[in-house]
């Protein structure tokens, strides 16, 4: 048996944090509406980078100077959310690591729920389940 002391963090604080069934119910609420922003922040960052390409053929008109700050903003807004999407994606995979049988199924269903709202029948297969091209020395979902 370990000490005390030594037991995991995430865990500690879960079990401190849910005392009573209510803050249980409202842990579960939380990590399943995290799920669900983490796949709202894939769609929009998918949806960028489409968009991006098109974004620069209309540019074409504009001086080199302001084609380069749109350029810079795009790529600094696309860096912001890459940060929050990691940020998102290692706190799920944490609240997921807890061994909790309720917070890891409020974490898949979470973002099973947000796939099927969010994601664009239209776009194609490309953008859909596994053929959805992630890096893969990123489990937590972040990368595309």
């Amino acid at each position: 048996h370990l000490p005390p002391h030594s037991r995991s963090f995430s865990l500690s604080f879960v079990r401190s944090f849910c005392r009573r069934r209510q803050d249980y119910y409202v842990m579960l609420f939380v990590v399943f509406a995290m799920g669900f922003v983490m796949e709202a922040l894939l769609s929009v960052r998918e949806h960028l980078s489409v968009r991006r390409g098109h974004f620069y053929e209309e540019l074409g008109d504009l001086s080199p100077e302001k084609r380069w700050r749109v350029g810079a903003l795009l790529k600094i807004s696309s860096a912001f959310l890459y940060f929050v999407s990691l940020v998102m994606g290692y706190l799920l995979m944490l609240a997921a690591m807890t061994y909790i049988t309720g917070i890891f199924f409020a974490v898949v269903l979470g973002m099973t729920f947000g796939f099927y709202c969010l994601r664009d029948d239209a776009a194609g297969p490309e953008s859909q389940g596994a053929g959805r091209s992630y890096d893969m020395a990123n489990h937590c979902g972040a990368g595309g």
